[in-house]
């Protein structure tokens, strides 16, 4: 497909962002935490969604896309069996194969989803993504340091407490303290999407703009807790995408993507070891 010029994109279904053959923060944070080889690999063959990835993405539809809802979706019929025994694993064989392509979700969880819009849109911050101009917005630039063309998909853009806001969404398991955000969010390179989204933005339609998060549970009572990207965050978010983006550069123009070294490594103890030994 030939690939968009730089520019903001709104009312673009997620079927054809998707086909857009361009870097996105998903695909680059897999080089903070894999070698590029698994990286290629993956590309190749790419794994199952998890449930919480689905759950996340049914959500997702429901506050954004509700057409998707039928086409991706279906619900754990009320007389499933469970998954052991011939005849049971018969059974979800055919009902797999008539769904084929859509993410099963849980009964119980696709039961409640008025009750999750509701808890949603009820929230004082989460509720204004209920009346943002801009949802699903999709922006297309040229890094200025590698020249390599990127995307991004906005969750959505919106005036919260006077300012101009990037809010994204995320469903975990429950709704984390601050630090526990940190450390999670952290671990996953949120910083890294909150500095690239924000970035790509500001280069094709620059504005003062800041990012929230907002954090559902996926079960009952369905908790929301809201962060900002403080300018420790973006700096973290800049040096993760910096080194994600440099690495895959390297690998495009040398059509090399490496493995592990093949020559042994130290043993590296962590952080806290060495703390606590006085190293």
């Amino acid at each position: 497909m030939t690939s968009p010029e730089p520019g903001v994109y709104p009312g673009l279904s997620r079927a054809e962002y998707d086909a857009w053959q361009l870097p996105s923060y998903s695909f680059l944070k897999l080089f903070l935490d894999n070698t590029p080889a698994k990286i290629a690999y993956l590309r190749d063959h790419p794994k199952d969604p998890s449930t919480a990835m689905q759950e996340g993405d049914w959500i997702d539809a429901l506050l954004y896309d509700r057409d998707r809802l039928p086409r991706d979706f279906v619900a754990e019929p009320k007389d499933a069996p469970v998954k052991r025994g011939k005849a049971n694993m018969i059974w979800w064989a055919k009902f797999e194969a008539e769904n084929k392509g859509k993410s099963v979700i849980k009964r119980k969880l696709y039961d409640e989803a008025e009750v999750i819009v509701d808890a949603f849109y009820a929230h004082p911050t989460a509720g204004v993504i209920q009346s943002a101009k801009h949802k699903q917005l999709a922006v297309v630039w040229d890094d200025p340091d590698t020249g390599i063309r990127l995307k991004a998909l906005i969750d959505t853009v919106a005036l919260y407490d006077g300012w101009t806001c990037l809010i994204d969404v995320k469903t975990t398991g429950y709704a984390p303290s601050s630090a526990t955000f940190g450390r999670m969010g952290s671990n996953l390179h949120y910083p890294m999407q909150a500095y690239m989204y924000t970035t790509g933005l500001n280069i094709v339609a620059p504005y003062p703009r800041r990012w929230l998060w907002v954090v559902m549970e996926r079960s009952a009572p369905f908790e929301i807790a809201t962060y900002y990207a403080d300018e420790d965050a973006m700096t973290d978010g800049e040096h993760d995408f910096r080194k994600a983006i440099g690495i895959y550069k390297n690998c495009m123009e040398s059509d090399y993507w490496p493995s592990f070294p093949t020559e042994p490594q130290p043993f590296e103890l962590p952080g806290w070891k060495r703390k606590a030994l006085g190293f």
